[in-house]
């Protein structure tokens, strides 16, 4: 019996360091504002005893990829997730838009506000994230943080490119 829990100590306690070390030996990410070619970065040369790609392609399709990445520099946008946080038609609906928008960006500095309106609602949308599950994520702590932001909800729209790690 004793030794059936030591084993399975053992695995946890491998399981448990392996990870961490390759964790701790992952290189940092890369901010989204730079960018990195994937065929310059696969073709560099790495550290003694990791491996060397080649990549044997038409120039046309490196030239395309610049392409491709010069004008995703320009537009500063893609398509990711937002978390409204108010919508409304009531006669003082652009006041209140304001409000909330002012308050938000008082309660959390880092995270984009954005006021909007669309015939006939005044809209306020937070945040840049790239997947739902950083939204979902945040959308939980408003709700904890603030009673005010129970009431949000999750939509797909146009986003910022927001720094990599950003709402951790």
């Amino acid at each position: 019996m004793k030794s059936k829990t030591l084993y399975i100590l053992a695995i946890i306690f491998v399981l448990v360091f392996g990870c961490t070390q390759a964790y701790a030996q992952s290189p940092p990410p890369i901010d989204s504002s730079e960018y990195v070619s994937i065929v310059k970065q696969m073709q560099e040369r790495g550290n003694i005893g990791e491996g060397v790609v080649r990549i044997n392609q038409n120039s046309a399709i490196t030239q395309m990829l610049d392409k491709n990445a010069e004008a995703n520099r320009h537009s500063q946008t893609l398509q990711g997730y937002r978390i409204r946080i108010y919508l409304d038609n009531q006669q003082n609906a652009r006041n209140r838009s304001e409000q909330i928008e002012n308050k938000f960006k008082e309660r959390y500095p880092e995270v984009g506000a954005y006021r909007s309106y669309t015939n006939p609602y005044f809209m306020v949308t937070v945040g840049d994230f790239r997947t739902v599950d950083e939204a979902i994520k945040f959308q939980g702590q408003l709700a904890v943080d603030y009673k005010d932001y129970s009431n949000t909800y999750i939509i797909k729209e146009k986003i910022f490119f927001p720094p990599i790690g950003n709402y951790e």
